[in-house]
């Protein structure tokens, strides 16, 4: 059993509450808030990992998920948790675009290379936020993006099913959700937000 504290509370989304690891601050528990059959939202990160991890897919713009463990306050499933290579915590994409942290450029490079990875690795990301996508520095000046929440499915459907199974479904879906990321990237473009960098 680990005991989860408000004080290791990273955040809160929708369905699940994230927790600093108590016994190991490189990693994440996410708890889910209600037990909704169909909103099962660790069950369905789960499921899709082992997917891919079984696949060979490569991996190394997803954060890991690792194992379930039992919490004080329900089951959690052990994600990694995204540091710059310096150790100091990733932002989001929303925040770096926002901060001016990296030039429209570098964004511009970044989104490319996360859409091609997705295509190339026929990898699902539905829940296209913004801030579910982590901009890891990796050295300097370089950067990667990283996404840590939204992928698979929202929900424990059939359309799930198929999308895994169904290449030409799982590529379609990849591409209409991607055309969703970049109108809510170009909605976040203000003049304040582009840095001369």
């Amino acid at each position: 059993m680990i005991e989860l504290h408000e004080y290791l509370l990273l955040g809160q989304g929708n369905a699940r509450y994230c927790y600093i690891h108590p016994e190991d601050s490189s990693k994440l528990i996410k708890v889910e808030k209600t037990r909704d059959a169909q909103k099962q939202q660790n069950t369905i990160d789960y499921i899709y990992y082992s997917y891919l991890k079984a696949q060979n897919v490569d991996l190394s713009s997803i954060s890991t998920c690792y194992h379930w463990v039992e919490t004080s306050i329900g089951a959690g499933l052990v994600f990694e948790r995204i540091e710059n290579f310096d150790n100091s915590p990733a932002l989001t994409f929303e925040q770096a675009i926002i901060q001016r942290t990296i030039s429209k450029e570098t964004q511009e490079q970044l989104l490319n290379q996360l859409k091609s990875y997705l295509e190339t690795n026929c990898i699902l990301f539905v829940d296209v936020s913004l801030s579910n996508i982590m901009c890891k520095k990796v050295d300097d000046d370089q950067w990667q993006l990283i996404i840590v929440y939204g992928l698979g499915a929202r929900r424990l459907k059939l359309q799930f099913w198929l999308q895994r199974r169904i290449k030409m479904y799982a590529h379609f879906k990849i591409r209409k959700q991607w055309n969703v990321l970049m109108g809510n990237y170009r909605r976040l473009l203000t003049p304040e937000s582009v840095t001369s960098k």
